[in-house]
């Protein structure tokens, strides 16, 4: 449901949300790489996605020296009045995010969420790089911040999950990489059994947020469950999946996060994350979509 909604009013605050409603924005998560597509494209994805999606989560790869980039000038044309995005670069200096600041609209600005370096907490594993990366995060809050974006961290469920035993897991390193200064922390929870990334272990994480975080909004933007590649439509695996997606989709609404979005991706390493080739998946998200949002 792609809308144009106007800039929030500093002293506006949203009504009330009727019981079961959404209140969060929803995102396609990198349905087009940034390598291999034209700025068009991305406005193409979303427009494809419109039914279920609010806006996208644009991840560009630490191959990608990050700046302003012209798919978001595209997407500004495209939706004048500002779309939801949130951008995840991995290799940006300050200067770069000080370009993308600059090519970003007020609209725009005011419904965009930044969080560099996706999932960060095993590619800085020591207190040296975990320091250096929460001292980014904290110069792209001055940088970013005056101009009206949010900015956040986005980690993953794995990380506090007990069964992670790699040497970089736990509280600890969270504690260490991420500034109480942010805005909002996201996570993915994504796996190929919803056991392994669901309700369980979305609500340690929610702990872990309430606990040390305070007052930081939480989301999930990036949810998602395969099956293998080549599964057909209608069968009872992709059926499962859609009542494990609605059953998560359902306990985050419900924790009232402001975040979430799905993995969609045709073939990701041999699995299907798809949402266009499922329709009990595009369904559940259609009816989800269709609820009364407040996006941010």
């Amino acid at each position: 449901m792609v809308g144009s909604p106007a800039p929030p009013s500093a002293t506006a605050t949203p009504p009330p949300a009727a019981p079961g409603a959404r209140t969060y924005t929803f995102y396609a998560h990198a349905p087009i790489s940034a390598r291999n597509t034209t700025p068009a494209g991305y406005v193409r994805a979303l427009r494809e996605r419109s039914d279920w999606a609010d806006g996208l989560f644009l991840y560009y790869p630490a191959s990608l020296e990050f700046g302003a980039r012209p798919e978001i000038d595209a997407l500004q044309d495209a939706y004048p009045a500002g779309v939801p995005l949130t951008v995840s670069a991995k290799n940006a200096d300050a200067a770069g995010v000080a370009a993308f600041r600059d090519q970003l609209t007020p609209e725009q600005a005011a419904v965009t969420l930044w969080e560099r370096w996706q999932e960060p907490a095993d590619d800085f594993t020591t207190p040296s790089e975990r320091a250096l990366f929460r001292a980014n995060v904290l110069a792209d809050i001055e940088i970013l911040r005056p101009a009206g974006v949010r900015v956040g961290v986005h980690e993953q469920c794995w990380t506090l999950d007990p069964a992670n035993v790699k040497p970089w897991a736990g509280e600890q390193a969270l504690l260490e990489l991420i500034p109480p200064e942010v805005d909002i922390v996201t996570a993915s929870c994504v796996g190929r059994q919803p056991e392994s990334s669901g309700p369980p272990q979305m609500q340690r994480f929610l702990d872990f947020m309430t606990e040390h975080y305070p007052g930081v909004d939480v989301g999930f933007t990036m949810l998602a469950w395969s099956v293998p590649a080549g599964t057909p439509a209608g069968s009872a695996e992709r059926e499962d999946r859609a009542a494990a997606a609605r059953e998560a989709i359902e306990f985050v609404t419900a924790a009232g996060v402001t975040e979430m979005g799905w993995f969609d991706f045709a073939d990701w390493e041999g699995r299907d994350t798809a949402v266009a080739s499922d329709p009990s998946l595009l369904r559940l998200l259609s009816e989800i979509s269709a609820r009364p949002a407040r996006i941010r």
